[in-house]
């Protein structure tokens, strides 16, 4: 998307984070967002840019603050100071708990925020309680994004006002729809970390299930994280080590390579006990795109991403023999594999683009911005 000069805002883009392997729509908005992008990074509120340069005080601002007593923390001031620096215009935090550190720095800079919601941080306990200081952020953000409907539906709850709430949905590379396998063998795929709310443990299960009349099925699970070994334990405890692949983290084209040869992509994602859940899972959008079928569980984004019975299985969550019917369709109908993983990369194709993604990120940034200059009130869905 091109822009006249005049309208390239200069936006600061705020993460915990500079490249964690599973937020890669952060990276997404980096590369294709039409404006001059200064990343910031690196705890709450972060603590770098993107040059890698730490934002430390010095002495003379050491003193001078003790000089002034100012309320404000040495790090807040020199975060300020570079905003200043840098004129932004807009700034855009990903996830709930950055935009609760930078919510007073905004408001006291007069400066538009968006907060873009992902997933934990819209559910877990620990990140929204107490749950004064979300409504506080809430308050002071010019506007919300979030990607499912699910979410909305959660952030509803949690007080924030729906006129500030915009939906998207995340958009997979181009990459992933030039992929076309050769779909007449047996292998399963999953890639996600290795956390509660994905169930690694579900999907093993179920595969397992289908051994007995498809011997030669495999699954290969890509990605780390903390249930990993448990998940490997499991696998050798149901003596499925030779048609269960563990290839930890891999880079997008390695994953693009791997869907290349594999049949179906498999998730089982659950609510877990501390109210963790997904928002609109990356993974499986890009599988979609790359005309994998879909067996998955009825939960939060996947129910837009996957389309029952057309272009994929959804199961409840926890129904693991459910999945494993499906899983047992997928491999003894190739033609319905074929036929839905066809569906599956049309419905992306139409309704979760990159592109689209991108464009409505865009248009969230010229609306707060042009709604702050004129200090006027405004619906962001309007």
């Amino acid at each position: 998307m091109e822009l006249p000069k005049s309208r390239r805002l200069n936006v600061a883009m705020l993460s915990a984070n500079r490249d964690a392997y599973s937020e890669t729509f952060i990276v997404a908005q980096r590369e294709h967002l039409p404006h001059n992008i200064f990343f910031y990074y690196h705890g709450l509120p972060p603590r770098k840019i993107a040059n890698g340069a730490a934002m430390r005080p010095t002495f003379f601002q050491r003193m001078l603050a003790k000089v002034t007593r100012s309320n404000d923390s040495l790090h807040t001031t020199n975060l300020k100071r570079s905003f200043r620096n840098n004129h932004i215009d807009v700034v855009l935090a990903q996830f709930g708990p950055m935009g609760v550190a930078i919510a007073q720095i905004c408001a006291d800079l007069e400066l538009p925020l968006i907060v873009h919601f992902h997933g934990a941080d819209a559910y877990v306990m620990d990140h929204i309680s107490p749950i004064e200081k979300y409504k506080s952020m809430f308050d002071i953000a010019d506007a919300i994004i979030v990607v499912s409907d699910d979410m909305k539906r959660q952030l509803l709850r949690l007080g924030a006002p729906e006129t500030k709430l915009y939906l998207t949905c995340y958009g997979p590379r181009q990459e992933f729809f030039k992929i076309n396998a050769p779909r007449n063998h047996k292998r399963f795929l999953s890639v996600g970390r290795f956390v509660d709310k994905k169930a690694p443990y579900y999907t093993i299960l179920a595969f397992s299930r289908i051994i007995a009349a498809h011997g030669e099925a495999r699954l290969t699970m890509v990605g780390d994280g903390p249930l990993l070994n448990t998940c490997k334990n499991l696998v050798k405890y149901l003596k499925l080590e030779t048609n269960v692949d563990f290839k930890g983290v891999l880079s997008h084209d390695e994953v693009c390579e791997i869907m290349q040869e594999s049949l179906c992509f498999v998730q089982h994602s659950i609510t877990a006990d501390n109210g963790d859940k997904e928002g609109s899972p990356v993974a499986i959008i890009e599988a979609a795109a790359a005309g994998l079928p879909i067996v998955a569980t009825k939960h939060a984004g996947i129910n837009f991403t996957v389309v029952h019975n057309q272009t994929g299985y959804l199961v409840d969550e926890g129904d693991v023999e459910g999945m494993s019917q499906y899983m047992n369709r997928i491999c003894s109908d190739f033609s319905k594999a074929i036929a839905f993983g066809d569906a599956g990369r049309r419905h992306i194709s139409q309704n979760a683009s990159m592109d689209k993604y991108i464009s409505d990120i865009h248009i969230v940034i010229l609306k707060v911005y042009d709604a702050k200059k004129s200090k006027g009130k405004y619906n962001i869905n309007q």
